[in-house]
């Protein structure tokens, strides 16, 4: 199942530790052998990867610390695998792949960096060693030892501008936290918070009720004077998974689904997760964006072997959609069809061409269908046959006179809008008949 390339609401959670990161990983569920054979990895990876399906999980960062050991870039290769065979009837579960990192300026302030999911696993470790973290030298025992010697311009270098890279403040306020004046100077905590560099912190609840608080977090997603940025940083929430699911091992630490955030992207990019950070107000929710009050709207066209505009294909998002081309390009035909397959009469004025584009351009063969989604879920399919012949496909019961009345819409060309506001009467009635409903509560 491919997915619609308009911009959309994706459940992700930017934050979660696997079980080849023995140290924090607490869950019995999925936890693996000291040295664990490829047969266990995939049998973990695959329980992990179900979980994640299970909870309905559109995007995943995996954010082992310091990669999570010796285990770490196999268990991602077999993670990425387990959402392509786990995933069923569902579209496989993006991959953004990373690392939690502490600083080596401050005192060891976590970070988090995600890269592309295309990106080859072995050049996230050859970022670590950019980072003062050789293989050999990432962890004392089960311990993630800090970065060395990188300060934080050098930091930003490597990770944003050498490989393109998004960086993430982890539990700003807690131990270890960026914002925590036992691991981070104040001084050194605003060059860090008023960087462009970093995109996002992560924080544990809505951003509106944080930004309720009268605490240091409170000002710097409220962009006070003191923490003032070109624009306000972003804010996610993730779950910092350390077991599958909830009672699964001891301890109280959150599982995987515990908190995410739905982001709104095209692509599913390193590109696309950047540019959802820099327009967060439009971009980032923290609820279900679905449970919303939705509109009806018209879900998808399909041309077949038109006169001019051949074989088109097109998903419509829900939101605002743009049609872009030049004069002559098509556009008008396009909305003719969109209007006529809704069974709504084109507005005439004087001269204007009475024959659509619909009959003009529709040769015996030739087909437009369109689906009209209602806010009950259910989906209207209408067809327009030679000469612009209008059917409703389904629901069987509906006929194409009653169309319009079943899913109203307002088609307003060029002509039309000219006309109109040349009439002033005629604009007056029009904006009553679009205002009517909100006029009548």
């Amino acid at each position: 199942m491919s997915r619609p390339r308009y911009a959309r609401f994706f459940k992700a959670d930017l934050q979660m530790q696997t079980p080849a990161d023995r140290a924090h990983w607490v869950g019995d569920g999925a936890k693996l052998p000291p040295a664990a054979t490829d047969d266990q990895l995939v049998e973990s990876a695959r329980a992990y990867a179900q979980r994640c399906y299970e909870v309905g999980l559109d995007v995943v960062g995996i954010t082992d610390h310091n990669l999570g050991g010796a285990d770490g870039l196999r268990y991602l290769t077999a993670l990425k695998e387990a959402f392509n065979s786990e995933r069923g009837v569902n579209t496989p579960i993006s991959l953004f792949p990373g690392f939690e990192v502490a600083s080596s300026f401050g005192r060891n302030a976590h970070l988090l960096c995600l890269f592309d999911p295309r990106t080859p696993y072995d050049e996230l470790s050859e970022v670590l060693a950019r980072l003062g973290l050789p293989s050999n030298a990432r962890f004392a025992g089960h311990r993630a030892n800090p970065m060395t010697g990188v300060e934080l311009d050098k930091f930003f270098d490597v990770v944003v501008r050498e490989h393109n890279g998004v960086v993430i403040a982890a539990h700003p306020t807690e131990r270890a936290g960026a914002l925590n004046d036992a691991t981070m100077e104040p001084d050194l905590q605003k060059s860090l918070i008023c960087d462009q560099r970093l995109l996002a912190l992560e924080i544990k609840e809505p951003r509106l009720a944080a930004e309720a608080r009268s605490n240091k977090l409170a000002q710097v997603l409220r962009n006070s004077d003191e923490w003032r940025r070109p624009q306000p940083i972003a804010a996610v929430s993730s779950s910092d998974c350390k077991r599958l699911r909830p009672g699964d091992g001891p301890g109280s630490e959150s599982s995987i689904g515990g908190r995410c955030t739905w982001l709104k992207m095209s692509e599913l990019t390193i590109d696309g997760l950047r540019h959802a950070f820099l327009d967060h107000e439009n971009r980032v929710r923290f609820e279900d964006p679905s449970l919303r009050p939705s509109i009806p709207f018209i879900a998808r066209i399909k041309i077949n072997g038109a006169s001019f505009l051949g074989d088109q294909s097109i998903n419509f998002s829900p939101d605002l959609n743009a049609l872009v081309g030049g004069s002559g390009s098509g556009k008008s035909t396009f909305l003719e069809y969109l209007r006529s397959a809704a069974g709504v009469q084109p507005f005439h004025t004087e001269g204007s061409n009475s024959k659509s584009s619909a009959e003009a351009t529709l040769p015996d063969g030739a087909s437009v269908e369109v689906q009209f989604a209602e806010t009950d879920g259910s989906v209207i399919e209408a067809r327009l046959g030679p000469g612009g012949e209008l059917t409703v496909v389904s629901p069987p019961d509906l006929s194409a006179h009653a169309l319009p009345i079943r899913f109203p819409v307002r088609f307003l060309s060029q002509r039309e809008v000219l006309s109109r506001a040349s009439n002033p009467q005629s604009t007056t009635r029009l904006l009553d008949e679009l205002c009517r409903d909100d006029l009548a509560k």
